[in-house]
């Protein structure tokens, strides 16, 4: 994690009020159903501070879904991860990854993967934004073919 930076888990959600991101419907969804998404999947979340402000954040849990091709379950889930608009380009989108990588593999659980459902946002007259980019340059592969009827895909990332 970059240096001026610090992660504490999250257990009262007050500081989403203020967070913004560039994706309207993602800062929407931030603003209005954030919280009980993350209760109801039963999340770990975690906020990135940047002193008092929050800079980002991220919600993990455990992926039952992903087998890998030995039909072994040992993956951790990146619910949610989003970077406010002020602290996005510089660095901490991968180094957030990098974080979430080392929690995997050094904790109670040793996770052999990473997934995500990488958003894709293609309305051309609201809105056009993607994670997917930004998880291939963290090295994620994808884990299925796109299907432009989904909002998401499932991307992977091999950690042990």
């Amino acid at each position: 994690m970059q240096s001026s930076f610090f992660v504490r888990t999250l257990t009262e959600y007050s500081d989403f009020q203020t967070f913004e991101c560039r994706v309207p419907s993602v800062n929407a969804f931030v603003h209005n159903g954030l919280t009980e998404a993350l209760i109801e999947n039963q999340c770990d979340t975690y906020g990135v501070y940047d002193g008092d402000k929050l800079a980002a954040f991220f919600a993990l849990k455990k992926d039952e879904r992903f087998v890998d091709a030995k039909g072994e379950k040992s993956a951790l889930e990146i619910a949610f991860l989003a970077v406010d608009k002020e602290y996005e380009l510089q660095g901490l989108g991968r180094s957030i990854i990098q974080e979430i990588a080392k929690m995997a593999t050094s904790g109670e659980t040793i996770y052999k993967y990473l997934t995500v459902e990488a958003l894709v946002i293609t309305h051309p007259k609201k809105e056009r934004y993607e994670a997917v980019s930004f998880y291939k340059k963290c090295m994620f592969l994808q884990a299925e073919l796109y299907d432009p009827a989904k909002d998401t895909l499932s991307m992977y990332l091999q950690l042990v």
